[in-house]
């Protein structure tokens, strides 16, 4: 179930403009799917993790560090999961949502030191990150210090589905009817048929 699929599940032929990535028409969204396992995952494996020295058991404990282990390795499955599709938008969601968590789990730190130790080791990771993706700006569609074309068209999407939820903050245009309502609000240098704005949380609040 890799890219370039011309059957899902060896059965069911792949539209000729589909980006297919396993059973998903469209790799961006076979990557969110699996950025969300994974936070699910981390979350389980930092639960499990402390269940362990809770445990006075011995055989209990090993297995809790036997399933630890399959979390950590299912979690490192599904991280090159996310890299192989190449999406830009999950690897760098993924990498601020796991920052985040992290960040606001030192507050549950009873130790005053550690935990400013922490925060201070998550802030310099954060500025190397940010100085890496700078150094390395295709990873977000910026290519000397412009913005690459298919980053364009979705930040043109994105700012056309803003205007139209303030047209329609209530209620809505009403499920499926975003490629007939898209076209006046289309900025003039995206050519083609809008079927999607490429954001789910955008046409969830469109479509309501």
């Amino acid at each position: 179930l890799g890219q370039g699929n011309k059957y899902y599940f060896g059965v069911w032929p792949v539209p000729k403009k589909a980006n297919p990535f396993g059973p998903y028409n469209n790799d961006n969204h076979a990557a969110n799917l699996l950025v969300i396992s994974g936070l699910i995952g981390i979350s389980l494996a930092a639960l499990r993790y402390r269940n362990i020295f809770q445990e006075r058991s011995f055989g209990r404990r090993l297995d809790l560090v036997a399933l630890l282990a399959l979390l950590f390795f299912m979690l490192g499955v599904i991280a090159y999961g996310v890299l192989k599709t190449g999406s830009r938008g999950a690897i760098l969601s993924c990498f601020v949502s796991v920052w985040i968590t992290a960040f606001l789990s030192v507050s549950f730190q009873k130790n005053p030191k550690k935990a400013f130790i922490l925060r201070g080791v998550l802030l310099c990771g954060l500025v190397g990150c940010l100085a890496w993706i700078n150094l390395h700006g295709s990873l977000v569609g910026n290519i000397a210090r412009q913005a690459d074309l298919s980053t364009s068209y979705r930040v043109s999407m994105y700012q056309s589905a803003l205007r139209i939820i303030k047209d329609f903050p209530l209620f809505g245009v009403g499920l499926g009817s975003l490629t007939e309502v898209f076209p006046p609000y289309q900025y003039p240098f995206l050519q083609g048929h809008v079927e999607h704005v490429h954001s789910d949380w955008l046409e969830v609040v469109i479509e309501m």
